[in-house]
This record gives C-alpha cells, structure tokens and sequence, in this order.
C-alpha cells in the first residue's frame, strides 16, 4: 500500500470511528427518556412475548460476554421489561421471553430510534444513502471475510463469542440484525 493509500485509510478509519460515536451517541440521547441502553434496546429488540430466545444466543448475538449479558438482562428483569423462564429442552438454560410492559417500551424506542435514525440519514440525499449502504456492506463483508477465528478446542464457541479473542465471522452477520430490525 502506497504512502497515499495509507494515508487514506487511515482517514477512512478515523471517519467510520467517529461517526459510530455520534451515531452511538445519538441512540443514547434517543433512548435516554425510555430508560434504555443501545444495548438494552438491542436485546428487546431480540425477543418476543411466546418463545422467546436463550440467554446465550442473545449473547452472542450481540457480541456479549456472559457477565455483560446477565448485567443487562438482570436490570431489564427489574425492571419488568423481561422475565426468564426455564428452557424445556435444556434444564440447564433459561429463556428470555418479554413482557407486556417490555413490548409496550420496545415498540416506543423503535419508534423513537426509527425517528432519529430518519433525521440522521436525512442529511444525505436518497441516492447517498444507498451508494453508503452498498459501500459500507461491501466493506463489511470484505471485513468479515478476513476474520479467521482460531480453532479453540476446550471451549464451547457458542459460549464465548469472542473465543481466543477473536469474533466468529458468522456473529457479526448476526450483529448486523440491528439496522435490519429498524429499518
């Protein structure tokens, strides 16, 4: 790579940084008055009030480790946003399922983050927009193509997201579920 190209990747990354801080940001203040966390809000946004899912898959979902996950978890169990149950195929594992109050506030905070994120992509003209979708999920998948996760035969890949310190390729397909939940 040129001193040039150089140059501007590390601009391009200094740009994709900063934006996801303002975009972050942005989620934060939006979710703020519902008492929410972009990470609270990602896990309702995982779950339904019939089956819901395992407590290990919304983890890995989103890229969670297990202590993070069961913090989040246990704040939204408090506050009566969501409630575990036992998982009849395996007794060892709980489910995730939300409540009637848990979907009325998820609907609101889609509601809210649609809004925002309308506003915040506002500023680009529809033709930006989908030439920024087709650049940034091409370097997301150029990206997730040069993940090599590392064999890790004494644990359980889908226990720990980030085994050997490495995201599995297929979990940031899934982390990407966000955008595509809103949209």
């Amino acid at each position: 790579m040129s001193s040039e190209m150089l140059f501007l990747a590390n601009q391009q990354h200094r740009l994709v940084h900063d934006i996801y801080v303002l975009m972050d940001d942005g989620d934060r203040r939006v979710l703020a008055p519902l008492n929410l966390s972009p990470l609270e809000f990602a896990v309702l946004q995982q779950l339904d009030m019939a089956q819901g899912r395992r407590l290990t898959e919304v983890g890995a979902t989103l890229l969670c480790v297990k202590s993070t996950i069961t913090r989040i978890v246990d704040r939204l169990e408090r506050d009566g946003l969501v409630l575990r149950t036992p998982d009849p195929d395996d007794r060892r594992a709980q489910r995730l399922v939300l409540t009637e109050q848990g979907s009325a506030v998820r609907s609101a905070a889609i509601a809210a983050h649609n809004a925002s994120i309308q506003q915040r992509f506002g500023i680009l003209s529809p033709a930006e927009q989908r030439q920024l979708h087709d650049l940034l999920a091409k370097l997301r998948c150029g990206l997730r193509d040069l993940i090599q996760p590392e064999p890790d035969t004494t644990t359980n890949l889908t226990d720990r997201p980030f085994a050997n310190g490495v995201v599995r390729p297929e979990m940031i397909a899934e982390a990407s579920f966000h955008s595509e939940l809103t949209g």
